[in-house]
This record gives structure tokens, sequence and C-alpha cells, in this order.
């Protein structure tokens, strides 16, 4: 069998020429500068590290805003907590004051000391310790007592407080307020009628006490006669005065 030889295919250098000319093309697309999409690749990676001070700084006054409108709400809601306590503390206190002479007086009946605190102006019942408990309660809270007031509402006496924050909010220099308003409500035992203190019986309200009852007695026989003597009497509502019941809440 008779081999045949390879044949070898004379290439020209016309023929390499395209491929020369195809590699100074891409050279040439691949060149700095030389391709739009290079270009706006290099415009948008600038761009980018442009607007990274701008967001670090958008977000830096995003957290300032955050933290100055959190101090201040904290500021806020601690004046209205003082506020709270310190007309709460005020209205207690003159329900204490109240309940403790009453009591004295169902321990041990007396007409004269009954009508003693029937006649007693229900704002002077422990006024000074009501707005010294209301301050008090205030200066615990971080705060100030700049204003104290009490006036009758129906059955009962609301304390007014205002207070003023002990140190201003960091994120606006200044000191909050707050008010707070809390009602003694009288339900049992004593009650309030015509701007007068009086005691609850039988389900009315009596700010007069009736005076005692007197008897008069005398003996005589045929021999000798004696003086008349005059007996008082305690009167039965005395003796059926109900415990003392008072109710406190915030009004506002």
């Amino acid at each position: 069998m008779k081999l045949m030889r390879p044949r070898l295919v004379r290439v020209s250098s016309r023929d390499r020429e395209p491929t020369r000319t195809v590699s100074r093309l891409t050279e040439r697309s691949s060149g700095p500068g030389c391709s739009p999409r290079g270009e706006a690749r290099d415009a948008g990676q600038v761009a980018s590290a442009a607007l990274i001070p701008i967001i670090v700084g958008l977000v830096a006054v995003a957290i300032m805003l955050v933290i100055g409108l959190g101090d201040g709400t904290r500021s806020r809601t601690q004046s209205r907590t003082a506020a709270d306590a310190a007309a709460l503390a005020a209205a207690s206190a003159w329900r204490d004051d109240l309940q403790w002479r009453f009591e004295g007086i169902r321990r041990s009946p007396d007409v004269d000391t009954l009508r003693a605190l029937l006649s007693i102006d229900p704002f002077h019942i422990a006024r000074p310790e009501a707005e010294n408990e209301a301050r008090g309660f205030a200066r615990a809270n971080d705060a100030d007592l700049v204003a104290f007031s009490a006036r009758l509402v129906g059955n009962g006496v609301e304390f007014s407080v205002d207070v003023r924050s002990s140190e201003p909010a960091e994120d606006t220099g200044v000191r909050t307020t707050g008010r707070a308003v809390a009602r003694v409500e009288l339900t049992r035992g004593m009650c309030l009628r015509s701007g007068r203190l009086g005691i609850r019986v039988d389900g009315n309200c009596v700010v007069n006490v009736p005076r005692p009852t007197t008897t008069t007695t005398s003996t005589s026989t045929t021999t000798t006669t004696s003086a008349p003597t005059t007996t008082e009497t305690t009167p039965p509502l005395v003796e059926r005065l109900a415990p003392f019941r008072a109710e406190i809440r915030l009004v506002q």
C-alpha cells in the first residue's frame, strides 16, 4: 500500500493581514477613553463616591434628631408624671386630715366637737400640708411646683398643680412643664353642701347639727322641794355616723 505524504499549504502574507487588522481594532476599542460604555462606568463610580459623604451626613442628622426628640419626649413625660404625683399627694393630704378628724368623733361622739368640725371652711383643712406634699412629690420627680390651687366641685374638692422640670431638655434647652388636677370625692360619712362640710345621715347631707335635747325634772314631797335639774343628751345622729370614705382620681 502506498502512503500519501501530507500536503503543505502555503499561506501568504495577504491571508494573515485581516487577523492583524482585527487585533488592532480590538486594541483600539479597549484603549482608555475610547469606549462610551467605559466612560459611563467611570462616571458612575465617581458619582457614587461623591454621594457617600452626603449619605453619611444625612444619617448623622437623622440620628441626632431621633436622640433629640427622645430627650424632649422623656422630659415632657417626666414633667407630667411629676404633676400627677403632686396633685394626688395634695388630694391625699386633704382626705387623710378630714378622715382623721371625723373618725375621732365616731370613736368618742361629742356634739360640740362635731359642730366645730362642720364649721371649718373646707379650704382650710390641711391646706399648708396639701401644698407641702405637692411640692415634695414634684421635687422627688425632678420638678418644681410653680402653681397650686383648690376649688369645690360637687361633693368634693379639686387640687390643681403646675410644675416645671428642674433641668432643661437637652434638645431645646427649655424646661418642660406639666399640669394635673386631682379630685377628692366624699362618698360616705361626710359630704359637702353649698360649700359647707356636712355629715351624711340616712342619705341626706346634714350641715347643721341639732342642739342636744334638754330635759327638766323636778321632785317634790310634802316636806321638801328639790330644784329642777337639766340634762343634755347626745343626738341620735351622732351615734349613727357611717364610716368615712372618699375616692381620689385624676381628672386632668
